[in-house]
């Protein structure tokens, strides 16, 4: 892993379900965003708002085919406040 090169807040328009299955055009709007900096190597706080989601894109050493694999922590609670890491 190189760096988290993208961030994007989606606001959308349509549900979420509906885009991933059938590919609605136009189901969302994207706003480009800052890329969060590491708080701790290899980990980044996002900011997140309800009713949108964060779409992030990360640089990786060598092309891939697939999802590479990624965990999410986020305490419970009201806090939409949430920590990426990768493994």
């Amino acid at each position: 892993m190189r760096q988290l090169r993208e961030c994007y807040r989606l606001s959308w328009k349509r549900p979420p379900q509906e885009y991933f299955e059938f590919q609605v055009p136009d189901a969302f709007t994207a706003e480009s965003l800052p890329p969060p900096r590491e708080s701790t190597p290899r980990e980044w706080s996002l900011e997140l708002a309800l009713a949108k989601a964060v779409a992030i894109t990360f640089e990786l050493p060598e092309q891939v085919a697939g999802w590479p694999s990624f965990t999410l922590e986020a305490p419970a609670g009201g806090k939409y406040r949430d920590s990426l890491r990768l493994d």
